[in-house]
C-alpha cells in the first residue's frame, strides 16, 4: 500500500486524478442569501457566464431547513459544485471523476495535512504550522471548550504521528533481523525489543487519549 504514485494513478505514465483543489468551486453557502425558501430554481453568475440550477431543501434537526444544489448532470443532492476549466460545465465531484489531494498522498503526508490544518484554525501561520512547535495560543474570539477540543486533536494527530514513525523503524529492525547472520540488529542505538516496547507505549497512550476524549 503506497502513497503518491502508487496504484492505478501515478503509475505506467497515468497521470494522478485531478482533485477538488485545483478546480474552481461554487458553495451553496455563496447563494443562500439570496434564497427564498422553497426556492425551487437559482441564476447564478459564476465565471462571466449565467447559469440555471436546481435547489432542494431538507428539514434541520433543530428546525429550520437547508439548502442543496441538484447536479446538473446526474441529480444528486449536493452541498457544492464544480468547475474544471473556464469552459467546463458545472457538476458534482463524482460527475467531474475528482478527488481529493488528501487521497493522493501517503500516511505520512496525510498526518503533516492534517496537523496543519488544526493549526490554522487556531490561527497558527509560519514556522507555527510545524508539528514540532508549541500549540497555538487561543485565538480571540474562539470557546474555551472548542480550543480544547482543537488541541486534542492536535495532541492524538502528533501521537499518530510519532507512531508511525516508529512503526517504519520497528520494521526496518524487524527486516534486518530476518536477514542471514545477522545476531544482533540496532537503529539509532536502539534494539528490535526497545522499539517494540515503545511502541506499545505510544499505542497505549494513544488509546487512553481516545477514550478519555471520546475522540
Amino acid at each position: 500500500m503506497g502513497g503518491y504514485g502508487s496504484g492505478r494513478y501515478g503509475f505506467l505514465g497515468l497521470t494522478p486524478k485531478q482533485t477538488v483543489e485545483q478546480c474552481l468551486e461554487l458553495s451553496i453557502g455563496q447563494v443562500k442569501p439570496s434564497l427564498t425558501t422553497k426556492a425551487q430554481q437559482v441564476r447564478v453568475k459564476f465565471l462571466g457566464k449565467n447559469y440555471e440550477l436546481s435547489v432542494t431543501w431538507t428539514d434541520c434537526h433543530y428546525g429550520g431547513q437547508r439548502p442543496w444544489f441538484l447536479c446538473p448532470c446526474c441529480s444528486a443532492r449536493v452541498g457544492k459544485l464544480y468547475q474544471c476549466s473556464l469552459r467546463g460545465t458545472l457538476a458534482c465531484r463524482r460527475c467531474q471523476q475528482l478527488t481529493y489531494v488528501s487521497c493522493q498522498v501517503g500516511e505520512r503526508e496525510q498526518l503533516n495535512l492534517e496537523n496543519v490544518k488544526l493549526r490554522r484554525k487556531l490561527g497558527a501561520r509560519g514556522d507555527d504550522l510545524s508539528g514540532f512547535a508549541p500549540f497555538p495560543e487561543r485565538p480571540k474570539g474562539m470557546h474555551q471548550r472548542t480550543y480544547e477540543r482543537i488541541c486534542r486533536q492536535l495532541q492524538a494527530n502528533e501521537l499518530k504521528y510519532q507512531s508511525f514513525l516508529n512503526r517504519r523503524m520497528l520494521k526496518l529492525c524487524q527486516r534486518l533481523a530476518g536477514e542471514p547472520n545477522v545476531t544482533e540488529v540496532k537503529v539509532n542505538g536502539m534494539g528490535l525489543n526497545p522499539w517494540q516496547e515503545r511502541q506499545d507505549a505510544l499505542d497505549r497512550e494513544f488509546k487512553s487519549l481516545m477514550k478519555e476524549f471520546d475522540l
